[in-house]
């Protein structure tokens, strides 16, 4: 028996999100313009957004994607915070009160670590500086996370698939967990339970040691439940760490004080290791080899197997392969799990055969636009051949548009600021969208490109794209907004992470209608999720 699915480009992009209406557009209030730059309130510009057969990645509110800088196309719709990564959010109910103590040696510490991207804030304080919640107990999985990048294999356990028997594991922990259950870090509290508790001093004395190569197996440098002498003899319990009472500032200053201690039996620093692992990380790091990958005569078992295949052929751009597949991991890929379809769709024009007594499978696939892009933003030499004329053009307009505006030694925030204020006074709002002008295009980035105008999803995908060539981590969101009619439309838009935290950028909103040239409004320029909710929701 044979299975043949069709999947059209113009069919993915139907499944992927069904057209809307749009809403009402409001000018803009008139505002007093300076001599440099005109700040504006903002115009609504709600197009309903419309699917480019192809999903970019959606912003999960205070949750990075799974090594996002190697996943252009993923959808993710659950809505949360914005202000810092989920694991250094406050949990009602878990950490203990602390005594009054001074935290300003800490906070130098957390402002030092956070640097080398090792300690991440919960949001942004009122002066701007981040906010560290240096105050609160520390979570179990807040402490493997920290294990994880001290041992500098952050970027391996978000680019694997791992697995683990634990049901108490929140989403975003998912595959911190999973890795360091299958590299034997950690086991858990039970069977099925890692623990979502705080941890204690002495769990976390344990992850730094063996961090630093010392072992807790069968006590052979020390035992996990009393790790405080040989802590102390090799410096990384300074004064100042309170082990009853252990809150993030302690970690901070254990972790601190790790980084200069020598590795066991070595003269090599905590610090000097993890730094010659970042420089042995080259260009591609992350983005799976196709050869290293796939045989024609591998056989898959489960769907995940299937789902990394298929996501490895995407990065390389593979036109097509043969594999034997298991029936159960045929159906469920097809038939379960909505990201097994979501990842399907995204893919562009497919044709794929499966016959349920050879278990044979094969697929054919046209890739999207944005797939194409994927390659050539995350690896270039391996997948430029593959490339089409056609998105060449795109990615040669786009690197263009960043050789004219981003200059060395620019920062983060200074990058994502360029590139709005360049969109914002060169492109302008299609208010006539809905008679068809320029039909798809104007709710795709490249129409923004080829014709200077488009709706909210062109501002958001061309805004999300040149912010991955420049790797800075983004997110499209799709949503509802107000944008002064008091009616909430469907909108698009964007979260970037800087500064130590998650913030809104909607460029849409900052580019005044009608159009005013060089006027540029910052009134949805890096907001927070309070913020933004005034008027947005997602």
């Amino acid at each position: 028996m044979k299975r043949k699915r069709i999947l059209p480009l113009l069919l993915c992009a139907a499944l992927v999100l069904s057209l809307l209406p749009c809403a009402a557009l409001a000018a803009e209030p008139a505002q007093a313009q300076s001599a440099a730059v005109s700040v504006l309130d903002p115009s609504e510009h709600s197009a309903a957004p419309k699917s480019s057969a192809g999903a970019l990645v959606n912003y999960r509110g205070g949750e990075s994607a799974p090594n996002w800088r190697r996943i252009l196309l993923e959808s993710f719709e659950s809505p949360g915070r914005s202000e810092g990564m989920p694991e250094y959010t406050a949990i009602d109910g878990e950490g203990g009160n602390a005594r009054p103590r001074d935290f300003t040696a800490a906070a130098a510490a957390a402002q030092r670590l956070k640097e080398l991207g090792l300690f991440r804030g919960v949001g942004t304080n009122p002066d701007g500086s981040t906010n560290f919640d240096l105050e609160r107990s520390l979570l179990r999985t807040e402490a493997l996370v920290m294990l994880i990048r001290l041992l500098g294999k952050e970027d391996e356990a978000l680019s694997g698939k791992w697995k683990h028997p634990f049901t108490d594991v929140p989403q975003w922990a998912d595959k911190y967990i999973g890795y360091a259950y299958e590299k034997k870090l950690t086991n858990g509290i039970s069977a099925t339970k890692f623990g979502t508790g705080a941890a204690s001093s002495r769990m976390y004395l344990t992850f730094v040691l063996r961090a630093l190569n010392y072992s807790d197996a069968a006590g052979a440098d020390f035992e996990w439940d009393s790790p405080e002498r040989l802590a102390a003899s090799v410096g990384i319990l300074p004064e100042g760490v309170d082990t009853e009472n252990f809150l993030r500032a302690d970690v901070v200053l254990i972790s601190e004080a790790a980084l200069s201690a020598k590795l066991k039996n070595s003269s090599t620093t905590l610090l000097e290791k993890l730094i010659s692992q970042e420089d042995d990380k080259g260009p591609q790091y992350a983005v799976p080899v196709w050869t290293d990958v796939y045989s024609r005569e591998m056989r898959l078992k489960t769907a995940d197997e299937l789902y990394f295949l298929i996501y490895t052929a995407s990065m390389n751009l593979v036109p097509e392969f043969e594999i034997r597949l298991a029936n159960e991991a045929y159906d469920e890929y097809f038939e379960g799990d909505d990201k097994y379809m979501t990842q399907y769709v995204n893919l562009g024009s497919t044709y794929s055969e499966y016959d349920y007594q050879t278990e044979s499978f094969s697929i054919r696939i046209e890739y999207s636009v944005y797939l194409q892009l994927q390659g050539l933003i995350f690896n270039r030499s391996a997948v430029e051949s593959y490339v089409s004329k056609e998105v060449k053009d795109y990615d040669a307009a786009m690197r263009a548009i960043l050789d004219k505006i981003i200059t060395p030694g620019m920062t983060d925030r200074q990058k994502v600021k360029a590139v709005h204020d360049y969109m914002v006074v060169n492109y302008k709002y299609d208010t006539e969208y809905e008679s068809g002008k320029y039909g798809d295009e104007t709710y795709a980035f490249h129409g923004l490109l080829k014709n200077g105008t488009g709706v909210c999803q062109a501002y958001a995908e061309l805004f999300y794209i040149l912010m991955c060539y420049e790797d800075i981590e983004c997110y499209f969101v799709p949503g509802l907004a107000d944008g002064g009619t008091g009616e909430y439309g469907l909108h698009a838009w964007n979260v970037v992470y800087v500064d130590g935290g998650y913030y809104h950028v909607d460029v849409t909103f900052d580019d005044p209608v009608p159009d005013r040239g060089g006027a540029i409004s910052y009134r949805y320029f890096l907001k927070t999720d309070e913020e933004m909710k005034k008027d947005h929701v997602w």
